[in-house]
């Protein structure tokens, strides 16, 4: 019987939208760091910058999708110190251990074949023992800064009424997006994401909440149908810009982009009217967070993604 009540707790359908998420995480780390790297940044309009481009984008998908699900399952609940204790232990212990580990085959002449030079120093030991603190992992630092503002952002959102709230919502978001695009055309050195990106991730904790909170009966065939209108608005930006050569203002031109924000939405949309259980993707669920510190570990990375560099440079890139 307790079984069961515990089952409950982990829709299936959330879980896998976590993996999903993580998934688009992964793969936009293969194509920053692995495939095309510094290059991404340049003038790029071949046919496949285009598609390398648009799998960078599931990395922002995938931290959408992630700060909805803490504003969904959130909203409801207390403080609880333990569950940001859990995150920091767990960050730490993976911080500790790449460094360590890459120390260890820095030190045995390993990592030589990375073109990696290990930066054995009093900085870098510190950084790997305060992860949080110092920024290492830029989403676990938003993330925790996420939940300690929960409380604050919780008792916003109730307090306010359910339509102001809900325009509240969409007029920051659209002010945000758009002195996004401003700001990027201007090629300002003013950032407002310089705080870790807390506004956008704000915001996407916030809609969800909303979603948590009131419950929105939107059916299936709506969100197919805004879906199917998303797409098409997409795939002309993608070809505006592919044809007019225009650096990518609207695709690339900044990280948060609200052509994967409305998509995170109508995909967590979709996946909250499912209802299903599976022990399999509730269990690989689980190792969501431990594959995000692994693979993005500043140390690790060299060597993680340096087979992915290979075959841009002799098969996919043809150069």
């Amino acid at each position: 019987m307790k079984k069961s009540v515990k089952d409950t707790g982990r829709s299936s359908n959330f879980e896998l939208l976590r993996l999903l998420a993580m998934l688009g995480i992964v793969v936009a780390h293969i194509v920053q760091h692995g495939v095309l790297g510094v290059e991404l940044q340049g003038d790029i309009v071949s046919k496949q910058s285009v598609y390398l481009n648009i799998l960078m984008y599931l990395g922002w998908f995938g931290n959408w999708i992630f700060f909805m699900l803490a504003g969904y399952f959130l909203v409801k609940k207390e403080f609880k110190f333990e569950r940001l204790k859990k995150i920091v232990k767990e960050t730490w212990f993976y911080s500790v251990l790449g460094f360590v580990l890459v120390f260890v085959l820095s030190f045995i002449g390993i990592t030589q074949h990375w073109g990696y030079v290990f930066p054995f120093n009093f900085s870098e030991i510190l950084k790997a023992v305060f992860p949080v603190i110092t920024v290492k992992y830029w989403f676990i630092t938003t993330y925790i800064i996420l939940i300690c503002l929960a409380p604050v952002i919780n008792s916003i959102i109730k307090k306010i009424s359910r339509n102001r709230l809900k325009c509240g919502l969409i007029i920051v978001s659209s002010v945000y997006f758009i002195l996004q695009i401003i700001l990027f055309n201007l090629k300002s050195d003013v950032s407002l994401d310089s705080f870790g990106y807390i506004l956008p991730a704000t915001i996407a904790y916030s809609v969800a909440g909303y979603v948590g909170l009131y419950q929105p009966k939107i059916k299936f065939k709506n969100i197919i149908t805004l879906s199917v209108f998303w797409i098409a608005i997409t795939l002309f930006v993608v070809w505006q810009n592919y044809y007019s050569n225009n650096n990518w203002t609207l695709l690339y031109g900044f990280a948060a982009s609200y052509i994967t924000f409305i998509a995170a939405i109508l995909i967590f949309l979709f996946f909250r009217n499912l209802n299903f259980k599976n022990k399999t993707i509730n269990y690989l669920a689980g190792s969501t967070f431990a594959v995000y510190l692994i693979h993005a570990n500043p140390y690790i990375l060299h060597g993680l993604w340096q087979p992915f560099d290979n075959v841009y440079k002799f098969g996919v890139g043809g150069g």
